[in-house]
């Protein structure tokens, strides 16, 4: 026994049985949107907020301790 969604479902595959071939490039056209979109945001978006964290004088204590900071003429001994 069928209920009315059923028959509802069947009556549609029955008027459209392919979707139109322009829905399917224009459902492609989008993906490759958002693709690109996310891979763009992905690369430049955590360097942008570094480069703000850096201008703004941001970053760890520890590396500004005389400790951590490499020697400024590493090739002469101490």
């Amino acid at each position: 026994m069928r209920n009315n969604f059923q028959r509802l479902q069947e009556e549609e595959l029955n008027d459209y049985p392919q979707p139109p071939a322009r829905i399917k490039e224009d459902i492609n056209h989008s993906q490759n949107m958002f693709q690109l979109v996310g891979n763009v945001i992905d690369l430049f978006i955590p360097k942008l907020f570094q480069m703000l964290a850096s201008i703004l004088g941001g970053g760890s204590k520890i590396d500004q301790t005389p400790e951590n900071k490499p020697p400024r003429y590493p090739n002469m001994e101490s």
